[in-house]
């Protein structure tokens, strides 16, 4: 035996989504291993492990134990990779004549959700209302149903979903608080939602600082993400995998050199919450804290050709157990009365981080939720609060006539990430 010192939070980690199952990603991203920046203090190879099959032969010997046989690695998973919510650079933005970033935030999106939109943004034509924005010509065609935008009014961005779209007329909700002038700038967002299709994997990869050997790559992963959003804290978002296989620790030339982070600064939340039957723009709830969760529930396709049995993941999810929200107000009765009504309701965070025209937003969306649970009464700093949880079905405010694939996974979304 040879021990080591190794300092566990001196270390780089890698993601990036597999071209194909099982085989460590080395095109163009996102398939390719991109450096990401999780929270220092969680160790998230923790849940590494090789089955031991025991075997339980017949004998004349109470004592007599039979060699266990090493079976798969199939039951491995990785502690959650937490990131910080970060903002986006300008050059990074989504204004006209911009074309896309090779952002970290998306490979986790796209693993947990899916379906992606972002394309290059443009600037307003004249006719312009606070509910149809004109965009320049033939410019409509870089929008698609179900996505959320930034429409410049006066000298600020606000935020909108896009819920029909004729030719370069794009129709937003919530309304506007103003009508943009022709000129005025439209930034499109990076926006995610579940895939009704959706078999996409990653591989993470994770080396530590102090020896070569103290290296592991994880292929085939599958799994969850979820946010966390507590007032005047950082905000995060945290994908828990599955492993299906893995390889270490051994020296893999996995690179440990000092890296920057290609986002900005970690946000501080300090949202615009909305928890409402009817939303108007400015009419917010007061919470101090929030959250939000998808519910995937990947199935193996077994093959024994393949390494640990395991050909890839089909995600099979989401009717039976729908994503999830929570947030946790002070005491409003009509919360309970909304719960024993079962009234639909609409939940949008929106988080701005600065200001002006290169502001940087995260956005959370559900649609269309109802209360799960009788709100749950809760004590906080001297005052009643309640936790009150709930879960989404699929949006029935955007025209879905006529798509099919990624473009209807987005208009009819049950659940919506868009950043930017």
């Amino acid at each position: 035996m040879s021990q080591e010192d190794v300092r566990s939070a001196d270390r780089a980690t890698f993601i990036g989504l597999e071209s194909t199952p099982g085989t460590t990603p080395a095109g163009a991203f996102p398939n390719a291993m991109t450096r990401i920046f999780p929270s220092r203090k969680k160790f998230v190879l923790g849940g590494l492990k090789r089955e031991v099959l025991q075997v339980d032969d017949e004998s004349t010997r109470r004592t007599d134990a039979k060699t266990p046989v090493l079976g798969l690695q199939a039951g491995s998973k990785l502690d959650p990779l937490e990131v910080n919510l970060k903002a986006t650079p300008t050059a990074a933005q989504l204004d006209a004549g911009s074309t896309l970033s090779s952002l970290s935030p998306r490979i986790f999106l796209l693993a947990a959700l899916g379906a992606e939109h972002a394309g290059e943004g443009s600037t307003c034509a004249a006719g312009s209302t606070t509910t149809t924005v004109n965009v320049q010509t033939g410019d409509g065609a870089n929008f698609a149903i179900g996505t959320w935008d930034l429409f410049q009014v006066g000298a600020e961005l606000e935020p909108a979903k896009i819920t029909n779209i004729v030719g370069d007329a794009l129709t937003v909700w919530p309304a506007l608080s103003g009508a943009p002038v022709s000129t005025n700038v439209v930034r499109q967002l990076y926006t995610y939602a579940p895939a009704d299709a959706h078999t996409t994997t990653v591989c993470v990869q994770q080396a530590m600082v102090d020896s070569p050997n103290a290296q592991w790559t994880c292929n085939r992963c599958v799994g969850d993400i979820a946010f966390s959003l507590e007032i005047g804290k950082i905000g995060t978002m945290a994908l828990s995998l599955q492993v299906a296989d893995y390889t270490g620790p051994s020296a893999q030339g996995v690179g440990i050199a000092a890296a920057a982070d290609e986002m900005g600064a970690s946000v501080m939340i300090r949202p615009e919450v909305y928890f409402a039957a009817t939303v108007v723009r400015g009419t917010t709830v007061k919470c101090s804290a929030l959250g939000a969760q998808t519910a995937n529930d990947w199935s193996p396709v077994m093959d024994a050709g393949a390494r640990n049995c395991v050909s890839h993941y089909v995600n099979v999810g989401g009717r039976d157990a729908p994503p999830k929200g929570m947030i946790k107000t002070r005491f409003d009765a009509a919360m309970h009365t909304a719960f024993e009504a079962r009234t639909g309701l609409k939940y949008v965070v929106i988080n701005k981080t600065g200001s002006g025209l290169t502001a940087s937003f995260w956005i959370l969306e559900m649609p269309n939720v109802t209360i799960d649970e009788e709100c749950k009464p809760s004590e906080d700093k001297g005052m009643v609060h309640q936790e009150v949880t709930f879960g989404a079905v699929q949006d029935t405010s955007c025209t879905s006539t006529g798509l099919t694939g990624t473009a209807l996974d987005l208009a009819v979304a049950t659940f919506r990430v868009a950043f930017g």
